[in-house]
């Protein structure tokens, strides 16, 4: 860096003030009657030359006073007085560097007042210049404090996390100053920080919540690296770098790698175990194979289905079944989950050790009612109930491996105890189609985790949010949400295929042979993939999607809200139950209720044109059909993508932005659910007897 220069006249302070020089020189010029003024001399501060007398406790380096290079001595002859002027010292020979040392006094003096150096430990990364010895505060580069407010208002400082909308790159800024804009290397277009409000706009969507702890997310030079710079190298685990590489956070990569390690585990089971071991061996391998996956996942998280575990041992084995084994276990398990998502619980949707507990939740509440109901009369029995009740109750290695099942444990599906012991019991072990099924699910999942991707390419989550999506024109803003809708159902879509694949190589998905013959291997299949993508109305969906959560709420919730005498209080108790279970989030119970007036608006339609012949006949002709099926069609993709909003961007300031883009169209719905039954009993009078309606598909 240049050094600078100061002119004597640009001097303030009480003693080195240039007028005393002219007052001091027009005095002596007086009194002595002869014109005499010293030459101008020039100082300058050599930034970054260190001195040797300068203590190192300080954090910026004090400037040194030294005089110009190209200055030159003066000589005086016995006309000037030099000690008529305050710059000159009677006992310094050279008035320039008396002055300097007077300067270099005062930089020094302020220098030893400064806080002294904190060392850091030997692997910390400074976050600014990324180099060990020093915190980012004691930096060389760092900016100096300012009085007044700081670029957030007044607001304490914090660091930037950055998201690109586009390529879904992370990082963070490299200083505590992220007020404004930083550029993605890679789609060269602005981010703002979404952990920060941009004071261009004062409306922004979050604002920096400084009672938080700063995730570790990474920035641009952590992916060079190849470590988080926040973390001491020896915590570097093995999936950092690859996740780093490709681009997605690291919670999400363990969590498919797991999935898919599933199908070695699967392999190594059906060759060596399966046939070879007793019952026990068989019990062991797989609790052992879950338990390591989950600590693979969640490491000492691992504790909290350990403990779920063990108290549904000893509550299915020390509390009275027919009374109180229902109500506690359920109350424990479901206020643990709730505990958890207490503790845990964000802005973003996290992969903790929550999102395999709310599987094991279910699981195991449903196994107290299985146990619960072999206690009701058979006369009283429903005929799910007859099916998956469980006499002989399970002892503690039996409830562990229907916990720690590898396939199904981190993302589900759902299955029966009974179902585990059919399997165990080497029942299924005669059909030999598990592993092209396997395969044939396999592919499935691989196919649409791609399409996931390439939809994620176009319309990323945070696109709903920006300002280019809510300039666009209003039809291409609906087409957009459809593609969303179907991207955000897809990513469920291929992990319960690739679940339920690995599923299938174990063998315990055998369900029965179809009218041709065949083997069906489709016992736990979460999704009905033909019948979702051509659904025409949103009970199609609930009928295709998340098959056997679905079929668990209606067995132990739905069907036992009979006694309240009404569908609609059951079904809304149901879906009430279902948005606690996802958590506290104000998005779920959004998702679940427009879910409700959809499902309600839909059967009242139904119900009115099956009582009319002359509709029904009517949307049967040719053409009439095929149009009728596209524009239902049309309507599944555009409403469940404005129904999935909620459930995705979770916050109330985030999901009501989105709604406001597209003009709350979905909010039509809710008075037309109520309004449209008798009004279209008025329009289409029903002309056929209940016994001879037919449901319009």
């Amino acid at each position: 860096m240049p050094p600078t220069v100061v002119s004597p006249t640009l001097l303030t302070g009480p003693r080195y003030n240039s007028d005393m020089v002219l007052d001091s020189t027009e005095t002596t010029q007086s009194n002595n009657h002869s014109i005499c003024s010293p030459p101008l001399q020039w100082f300058y501060m050599p930034f970054g030359q260190t001195s040797d007398t300068i203590s190192t406790s300080s954090k910026v380096v004090p400037p040194v006073w030294r005089p110009f290079p190209t200055a030159q001595s003066y000589s005086y002859n016995g006309n000037y007085n030099n000690t008529t002027s305050p710059l000159f010292d009677s006992n310094s020979s050279d008035p320039t560097w008396d002055l300097c040392e007077q300067f270099n006094d005062l930089s020094i003096g302020n220098s030893l007042n400064q806080k002294p150096l904190r060392i850091p430990p030997p692997n910390y990364l400074c976050h600014l210049c990324f180099k060990k010895g020093h915190y980012i505060r004691d930096c060389n580069q760092a900016r100096p404090r300012i009085d007044g407010k700081t670029p957030y208002q007044g607001k304490r400082r914090c660091f930037g996390e950055y998201k690109c909308p586009k390529c879904k790159r992370k990082w963070m800024s490299g200083n505590s100053w992220a007020n404004m804009a930083q550029q993605c290397i890679k789609c060269q277009m602005n981010v703002y920080p979404h952990k920060q409000r941009p004071l261009e706009k004062p409306d922004g969507l979050d604002v920096s919540d400084q009672s938080k702890v700063h995730q570790q997310m990474l920035c641009e030079m952590c992916r060079q690296l190849g470590f988080y710079c926040r973390r001491q190298l020896d915590d570097m685990g093995l999936i950092e770098p690859l996740a780093n590489l490709v681009g997605v956070p690291t919670a999400a990569l363990t969590l498919l790698i797991s999935v898919l390690l599933g199908y070695p585990l699967a392999y190594v089971y059906r060759t060596y175990i399966h046939k070879t071991q007793s019952k026990t061996g068989c019990q062991l391998f797989l609790t052992l194979s879950g338990v390591l996956l989950c600590i693979f996942n969640y490491g000492f998280g691992v504790h909290h289905s350990l403990s779920a575990v063990l108290a549904s041992y000893i509550f299915i084995h020390f509390l009275p079944t027919s009374t109180l084994l229902v109500p506690v276990t359920f109350t424990y398990h479901f206020g643990y989950l709730l505990i958890g998502y207490y503790f845990t619980t964000t802005e973003h949707y996290d992969i903790t050790w929550t999102m395999p507990h709310c599987v094991l939740v279910l699981r195991l509440i449903g196994l107290s009612f299985d146990v619960a109901d072999a206690t009701v009369p058979d006369d009283k029995q429903s005929k799910d109930m007859k099916r998956l009740k469980i006499v002989d109750k399970p002892d503690l290695l039996e409830i562990a491996t229907y916990t720690y099942f590898p396939a199904t444990l981190l993302v589900g599906p759902q299955f029966p105890l009974e179902r585990l012991r059919r399997f165990l019991n080497h029942e299924f072990d005669q059909f030999n189609g598990y592993k092209s099924y396997a395969l044939h699910r396999f592919g499935h999942g691989v196919l649409y985790l791609t399409l996931n991707q390439v939809f994620a390419l176009y319309v990323p989550d945070a696109y709903l949010l920006s300002d280019e999506y809510a300039n666009k024109s209003y039809l291409i803003r609906l087409f957009e949400i459809a593609i969303w809708g179907k991207c955000v159902i897809y990513k469920y879509v291929s992990c319960w295929m690739l679940a339920e694949g690995t599923a299938i190589y174990f063998g315990l998905t055998y369900a029965d042979k179809n009218e041709n013959g065949e083997e069906q291997w489709d016992g736990i299949t979460n999704i009905k993939i033909i019948r979702y993508e051509t659904g025409k109305k949103f009970h199609h969906y609930v009928e295709a999607f998340n098959i056997q959560t679905n079929f668990w709420v209606a067995h132990y919730v739905y069907k036992r809200l009979k006694f309240l005498g009404n569908k609609h209080a059951s079904h809304i108790l149901t879906l009430l139950f279902l948005a606690v279970w996802h958590g506290f989030h104000s998005g779920y119970y959004m998702t679940f209720f427009m879910e409700f007036v959809f499902i309600l608006m839909e059967k009242e339609i139904d119900t009115a044109l099956s009582r009319n012949e002359a509709a029904t006949q009517f949307l049967e002709r040719p053409g009439i059909k095929q149009v009728t099926a596209v524009l239902c069609n049309l309507y599944v993709c555009v409403f469940g993508g404005w129904n999935l909003v909620p459930f995705v961007f979770l916050g109330y300031s985030k999901w009501w932005k989105v709604y406001k883009t597209l003009n709350l169209i979905g909010y039509i719905i809710v008075p037309l659910a109520f309004l449209i039954g008798p009004i279209l009993k008025i329009v289409l009078p029903p002309t056929k007897k209940r016994n001879e309606n037919k449901k319009v598909e």
